[in-house]
C-alpha cells in the first residue's frame, strides 16, 4: 500500500512529501518520561523507518506543538521487517533505541518545526 506522508520543514519553509510503501500501520507511541508523542512509520521497501516526534508541552509549555522528524535508512536488507516484528511488544522508548543499535543505519533529520 502506498502512502504519502507530509511534514513541514521550517528551515526551507516548504512541505516535504515522503512516499511510503508499507503494509504496517504507523505506531503512535506516547513517551511520558520525555513529554512527547512519537509516530513511527515503516517503509520496508525502501529500508527506512521514519520517526516524527511532537512535543506535548506538559513539562515545558513553550515547546508544545514543536516537532522534528528523523529518517533512518538501514543497511541490512530486512532490518525494517525485523524491527516491525519486534515493535509489537514495545513497552518503552528505550526498547526502540535498543532495536536501532542492533541494525546498522544512517539517520538524517528531515524536518524541524519549533
Amino acid at each position: 500500500m502506498n502512502k504519502q506522508v507530509k511534514f513541514y520543514d521550517i528551515e526551507t519553509d516548504s512541505t516535504i512529501i515522503i512516499d511510503v510503501v508499507t503494509e504496517k500501520e504507523p505506531i503512535e507511541f506516547y513517551d511520558y518520561e520525555a513529554d512527547n508523542k512519537k509516530l513511527i512509520i515503516f517503509d520496508p521497501e525502501n529500508h527506512q523507518m521514519i520517526i516524527n516526534v511532537e512535543m506535548l508541552g506538559n513539562e515545558a509549555p513553550w515547546l508544545e506543538g514543536s516537532n522534528y522528524t528523523d529518517r533512518y535508512t538501514f543497511r541490512e536488507r530486512y532490518a525494517v521487517e525485523l524491527i516491525v516484528s519486534e515493535c509489537d511488544h514495545l513497552e518503552s522508548w528505550d526498547q526502540i533505541e535498543e532495536l536501532l543499535k542492533k541494525h546498522p543505519h544512517d539517520c538524517k533529520q528531515i524536518a524541524v518545526d519549533i
